[in-house]
């Protein structure tokens, strides 16, 4: 696990994804090493104001958040991230554009 913990480092998101639906134990070292996930969004140069994901959530699904950018206009509909104003930054599940289930609204502040 060493080994493959030494070369998922190198993955980018989309790779690291693809290689957790290879088998099982693969699965398993990508969602029981966080760090891999909060590497990724460090790599993004994405400034979480956090140490810990919110309550109920993972690296992982911070990254899947902040990957996904819903552009104005766009319908708003799964995990995903928004940005108002340049003030605030909403990530979370979304549906129907509202937030719903874990969702997390920041503002310059954190």
């Amino acid at each position: 696990p060493d080994v493959h913990r030494l070369i998922f480092s190198h993955l980018d998101g989309h790779s690291l994804g693809r290689a957790a639906r290879v088998c099982r134990s693969w699965n398993e070292l990508s969602s029981k090493t966080p760090q891999l996930w909060r590497s990724l969004c460090n790599r993004h140069g994405w400034d979480t104001k956090m140490n810990t994901p919110p309550a109920g959530c993972d690296w992982k699904w911070l990254y899947c958040c902040r990957s996904r950018v819903f552009r104005k206009g766009e319908s708003r509909n799964g995990l995903g991230y928004s940005k108002r104003n340049d003030q605030y930054e909403m990530f979370g599940e979304w549906r129907n554009d509202q937030l719903d289930g874990v969702g997390v609204v920041m503002d310059d502040n954190g």
